[in-house]
């Protein structure tokens, strides 16, 4: 007895291209989840870190893929820990990203120990 058909599964339903949102100088932007070639990147990024050959410049190419509303000139004036946040946003690990900076989210205070105004 063969198996009823099924209809087919929708990935485009479940393949929102957006991971999460960023402000960058209090201009809202829309992070792109990683596709294939952004994770072979992030797997040879691994490799070069481990073995010194790892090339900063490539990286920001990368953010330029997943940040496409950002110009070149705003993709290679961020700083290498607003790189690191956006790959990890990219990644799905958003929480991550809050957890490493927890005044990101919201308006901050002066200092880290401060909250929020509510």
């Amino acid at each position: 007895m063969r198996p009823e058909k099924r209809p087919p599964v929708n990935l485009d339903a479940i393949g929102d291209p957006v991971a999460g949102e960023v402000t960058i100088k209090g201009v809202t932007h829309q992070v792109l989840q990683l596709d294939g070639a952004g994770y072979e990147y992030m797997d040879a990024t691994a490799a070069a870190l481990r073995d010194g050959t790892f090339d900063v410049v490539a990286s920001y190419a990368q953010v330029a893929r997943v940040l496409p509303s950002l110009t070149t000139d705003e993709v290679k004036a961020l700083r290498p820990a607003q790189v690191a946040a956006v790959f990890k946003i990219a990644g799905g690990q958003i929480e991550e990203v809050e957890a490493m900076f927890p005044n990101a989210v919201g308006p901050a205070g002066t200092s880290s120990s401060e909250s929020p105004p509510a």
